[in-house]
């Protein structure tokens, strides 16, 4: 037969801040048990525990978020390279292809460069003796 068996019924008294005060009473009215628990001390364990469990849930966070952008950068790196090899492979095959479609009339294209230098830089001559006569 159990201590809970011999009991008939409990009182429970909670001192707000301090302790909490647990009596078991047999069916006369004897004081069979009673316990006495600190609160403050047990809030304050509780407290520590969570605090504790909260670093260590915040330094996994931290890990995670380190790990996401790293992984972010490296794909954004990974991302401006093909770019950037893109561009120059592109760079690459417009000149073979102008150099393809230019080089059956190669005198012509040089002599229609030549000539459009020349009158550009003509124009601009001009122009600036234009402005300059205000």
């Amino acid at each position: 037969m159990g201590l809970l068996d011999k009991g008939k019924y409990v009182t429970y008294a909670l001192i707000p801040g301090s302790y909490a005060l647990t009596i078991l009473y047999d069916k006369f009215g004897n004081v069979i048990a009673e316990t006495k628990t600190d609160l403050k001390e047990d809030i304050e364990n509780e407290a520590q525990n969570l605090l504790d469990e909260a670093l260590l849930t915040g330094a996994e966070l931290v890990d995670d978020i380190k790990d996401v952008s790293v992984e972010v950068a490296n794909a954004a790196l990974d991302v401006i390279e093909g770019a950037g090899l893109a561009v120059l492979s592109a760079g690459e095959l417009m000149y073979d292809y102008t150099y393809s479609k230019v080089a059956p009339h190669r005198v012509e294209a040089v002599t229609a460069v030549t000539a459009l230098t020349i009158y550009l830089t003509t124009a601009v001559i001009i122009f600036k003796k234009i402005r300059g006569a205000n």
